[in-house]
């Protein structure tokens, strides 16, 4: 009897806040006002499955090739145990390659496996298999599967695929290549055609989030890979992807092009009201740097920012919260007219206490003050776009373009 196993999802806000943590973690940029909820809802809806943490498409079949050993190897470890050393020797096997998870930490583990990296894009890639209620198994939940599963003999066909799946949790991959399987050979993110064809077919199953008869901007992608023109595409509305697109994401590309500008803008508000208030409220002497770059950003994306339409951003993504919404709105009617910074301050003071509590800088309130002591410019990144984790995106589907 093969073991029964259910996932108990995640809920919008909690991938939200963990897609913003890993965001910040990663880049540096912290989100005081909740721009990062722009980035995270445009992102899943055009490329469902990914991550900020994404680097190399192959994890996607290291992943199960590792647990298909790790089925009946024996041993006085823990699955997590064993698990645990695999991603570590898999990194020491990578570590000269650019992309590798968990380099810089080796020999150490990293906290940041490619398991929890990729899990999410395992489930929503159709790697692993759903349960009939549409839900998969956590990590958690396969370990468990696979210690029940017990020791029995690992039986393969003539072309190397297992005859037992790892406890029907995983679809069928292409089988492991000879050196995956020699512990001391180096390994390389270059894909065989095979496996190519394969992760291609998973990805252009990739349906838009909600909607199971649309294929997403991803699975397009992903179907005209060998048109793609990757190295040109700088961003996601570049004319290289909008070709492929559908109708309908072709102007929500357009939209996520305007909400990207007005994210620099309001990036750039924020930073240099933290200043004029240090200095002129505060009394304390403060580096110019965000108010210097603040004309900058306005002139290269207030017109841009100024076409983003209110109604159709909450049509594209209705789990927006007000107080960014009116964060919004408030930015688009002060690029008018952009002059009194300080007319901007009451409504980025009420987002930043909601998403930050005591921690927050704007407010008037002794907390706050000692809060934009602690401050320093020079260690604050200057604002820049939002990208829709376009940067993993192209190196993901170079991946995929790039096999022989």
């Amino acid at each position: 009897m093969k073991p029964s196993i259910g996932w108990v999802l995640l809920s919008k806000d909690a991938l939200s806040r963990a897609e913003t943590q890993l965001r910040e973690d990663v880049t540096g940029v912290r989100d005081e006002i909740g721009f990062l909820l722009i980035h995270s809802g445009y992102a899943n809806r055009f490329f469902p499955g990914t991550s900020v943490l994404h680097t190399r498409l192959r994890y996607v079949l290291f992943i199960p090739w590792m647990y298909q050993d790790l089925v009946g190897d024996g041993g006085h470890r823990s699955i997590a145990q064993r698990v645990s050393i695999t991603e570590t020797g898999l990194a020491g096997r990578l570590r000269d390659l650019d992309g590798t998870i968990g380099k810089r930490s080796y020999p150490e583990p990293t906290s940041q496996p490619p398991t929890f990296v990729y899990w999410t894009a395992l489930g929503t890639w159709g790697f692993l298999r759903r349960r009939p209620d549409g839900t998969w198994p956590t990590k958690s939940q396969l370990h468990r599967a696979i210690e029940r599963y017990g020791v029995a003999s690992r039986l393969t066909d003539d072309d190397g695929h297992y005859l037992d799946d790892v406890p029907d949790i995983f679809i069928r991959t292409p089988p492991a290549p000879k050196e995956w399987h020699d512990h001391n050979s180096a390994l390389s993110f270059r894909m065989t055609q095979e496996e190519t064809a394969f992760v291609r077919r998973q990805l252009v199953g990739v349906q838009k989030p909600g909607d199971s008869d649309m294929p997403s901007l991803l699975s397009y992608l992903a179907e005209n890979i060998k048109k793609l023109d990757i190295n040109h595409a700088s961003a996601p509305w570049g004319r290289p992807v909008l070709q492929f697109a559908d109708a309908e994401d072709k102007q929500a590309l357009q939209r996520s092009r305007s909400a990207a500008a007005l994210s620099a803008v309001g990036r750039a508000v924020y930073a240099a009201l933290v200043e004029t208030i240090r200095e002129d409220e505060d009394g304390l002497s403060t580096d110019r740097r965000h108010r210097e770059h603040l004309p900058m950003v306005i002139s290269r994306f207030q017109a841009v920012s100024r076409s983003l339409d209110h109604d159709a951003l909450q049509a594209d993504l209705p789990g927006l919260p007000a107080y960014l919404l009116d964060v919004v709105d408030a930015t688009l009617d002060w690029l008018e007219k952009p002059e009194n910074l300080l007319d901007l301050r009451d409504v980025y003071a009420k987002a930043e206490e909601i998403r930050k509590g005591r921690r927050s800088r704007l407010p008037r309130r002794f907390s706050a003050k000692e809060r934009r002591a602690e401050w320093q410019p020079q260690e604050q990144t200057l604002a820049e776009p939002i990208q829709y984790r376009w940067p993993n995106i192209t190196r993901l589907l170079k991946d995929l373009k790039g096999a022989g």
